[in-house]
């Protein structure tokens, strides 16, 4: 496994320097009287390149493409990859997630830092003061015409998605009080939650729930599907489906000099081929995540082009239909056959051409303090995640299910990890090898995955179907979201329907847990119980991530993976230059 994020390019070097405007000098804290934990502060910065001279202005960034065109506009109402992204330039967080810098291990871009509030804060994990940053306007557009962001925004912002139905993620913001969310100055919002939460900043910075609406949203005085607006350092400027997203510069962001480019371009380019070929071309300035496959054309055709590495996000994951009481899966043997029936070490190899890591769900990207790695997996479990066929046939007998009909459904497109339909195949081909007839479905990502929150991706699928897709970004990066959005049952989100009260339990215990080492053991043995239970075809490979870059970007630093997930525009884009 790839431990560190790093730079592959000698081009650009890093310092801890500040570049541009500081986002603020607070940090975040949470003060928890007679639990053990310390506030902490954590100031943002963004390193230099070693370009000669300043930053220079100007110029349209040709972002990373998508596959797919957004379903709409409104992250409050879908959980859609090519809506979140898109609209990270438009739309900031209360709290932002810290750029990547060199030799920092893995986790350590998903801190929240100050974004629109300076600080959060909390003496109990129940009741938490956000101050906020008092020199911020809204983007001047219609029917906002650059009003002052204030606390009254960002309540009806959370009054908004936690009256929403349609809202994906309600389930894991259950802990908010709409009724108990007060303002008591224009720069001060308090919430009170219904209990403890230590991990409520990183809903504040994650993209799936932490976006800051104006408060017309509220009142309706704009449809927010079809038009985005935000404080972020670019202006929605148009959309056109399967085409292209544009912004334009926000000549009065409040990070004063920032962004350095005029605008940014986002192509909507399904197929993969097509993608590359614009790369090497000069047409698009991030390639996004590069397949290993394509690793190779992307040197030869690009000799400067710029490789950003770093763990995996993500692996094709097969997801199984547990919420169905007839389904042959709520036996756990055939899970477990299901699982020791896949040769992942020739899927690394054949598909992944060797460049990849074992994941599970929470990614590794968030760490091995808060991510379950396959030694943490006692010895007695580990063996249904190796390759062992014999017994695969034995206990799929055994269950009473050999020569069963099983279909597996690969949603398209779907970048997000690189081989799905190549995964899928290879499946289908182990387990047939084993006496399960299995057949391959391609669906759409968007109409049959997502499904405006009715698709496979919600576990809405047939018992006799199995699921290959990636892991989505949780309701945040903090280890609980992911676990709770997947696993608990009142997760909106659950890939699987899954319904387990002792795993409710524990997840309800964890989410009250002050001290953030303590929480992080409880989540790590939520996961040990995960895998024990096969509650997901677990420990798939998943490709290491390199992000190409054509050589005139400067100073590109992410968060997390790259440009798929954290705040792409917000964090990344608006510090970037063009040095042509």
């Amino acid at each position: 496994m790839n431990h560190w994020m790093r730079w592959q390019a000698k081009r650009l070097n890093r310092r801890r320097g500040l570049q541009g405007a500081a986002v603020g000098a607070a940090g975040i804290a949470l003060a928890a009287a007679g639990c053990g934990a310390k506030p902490t502060r954590t100031s943002p910065g963004a390193p230099s390149s070693n370009a000669s001279g300043p930053p220079r202005t100007g110029g349209i960034f040709e972002a990373t493409p998508l596959a797919a065109s957004p379903p709409h506009l409104d992250p409050q109402q879908t959980t859609s990859f090519y809506t979140q992204v898109p609209v990270t330039y438009i739309m900031e967080r209360l709290m932002n997630y810290k750029t990547a810098l060199m030799d920092e291990p893995l986790g350590a871009t998903y801190v929240s830092i100050p974004g629109l509030a300076l600080s959060a804060e909390s003496p109990d994990a129940i009741t938490w003061t956000v101050r906020l940053r008092a020199d911020v306007s809204f983007q001047d557009v219609p029917p906002v015409n650059g009003h002052t962001f204030e606390a009254e925004d960002v309540k009806a912002t959370w009054t908004r998605a936690l009256s929403l139905k349609t809202n994906p993620f309600l389930g894991a913001i259950e802990m908010i009080d709409a009724s108990q969310i007060t303002t008591p100055t224009k720069d001060t919002i308090v919430f009170k939650l219904r209990y403890p939460f230590a991990p409520f900043p990183a809903l504040l910075s994650a993209q799936s729930t932490g976006h800051v609406y104006p408060r017309e949203a509220l009142a309706g005085s704009y449809d927010p599907t079809k038009l985005a607006i935000g404080t972020g350092p670019f202006i929605f400027q148009s959309f056109t489906p399967d085409v292209e997203f544009v912004t334009k510069r926000n000549p009065n962001y409040y990070q004063k000099g920032l962004p350095y480019v005029d605008g940014t371009r986002t192509a909507i380019i399904a197929d993969q081929a097509q993608r590359l070929a614009q790369f090497v071309g000069g047409h698009l300035d991030d390639l996004g995540a590069v397949p290993p496959t394509d690793l190779d054309a992307v040197k030869k055709g690009v000799p400067s082009a710029q490789l950003l590495t770093c763990a995996p996000a993500s692996a094709n994951t097969f997801w199984l239909q547990l919420g169905d009481s007839t389904s042959a899966f709520q036996d756990i043997r055939v899970r477990r056959a299901f699982s020791m029936a896949i040769d992942r070490e020739a899927i690394g190899k054949s598909v992944l051409q060797g460049d990849y890591a074992l994941c599970f769900n929470p990614s590794p990207q968030l760490g091995p303090k808060q991510s379950l790695t396959f030694d943490q997996v006692p010895a007695g479990v580990a063996q249904y995640y190796k390759y062992n066929p014999a017994e695969a046939k034995k206990m799929f007998e055994a269950a009473g299910v050999s020569g069963m009909n099983l279909i597996i459904d690969h949603p398209a497109p779907y970048p997000q990890v690189p081989g799905n339909q190549q995964v899928a195949e290879a499946v289908s081909n182990f387990l047939n090898a084993v006496g399960i007839k299995a057949a391959l479905r391609q669906i759409d990502y968007t109409k049959d995955y997502l499904g405006g929150g009715k698709g496979e991706a919600y576990g809405f699928f047939p018992k006799d179907h199995v699921v290959v897709s990636g892991i989505r970004n949780g309701s945040t990066a903090d280890p609980d979201g992911r676990v709770f959005d997947y696993y608990h049952s009142k997760s909106q989100v659950g890939a699987e329907q899954l319904k387990d009260p002792t795993l409710d339990a524990m997840i309800d215990k964890e989410r009250t847990i002050v001290n953030q080492d303590e929480r992080f053991k409880a989540c790590i043995e939520i996961q040990q119980y995960i895998a024990d239970k096969m509650y997901m075809i677990a420990f798939m490979p998943g490709p290491n991530i390199h992000e190409a870059l054509q050589a005139p970007v400067r100073d590109f630093y992410p968060t997390g993976g790259g440009s798929s997930v954290g705040g792409y525009g917000t964090e990344t884009v608006s510090r970037l230059w063009l040095e042509r």
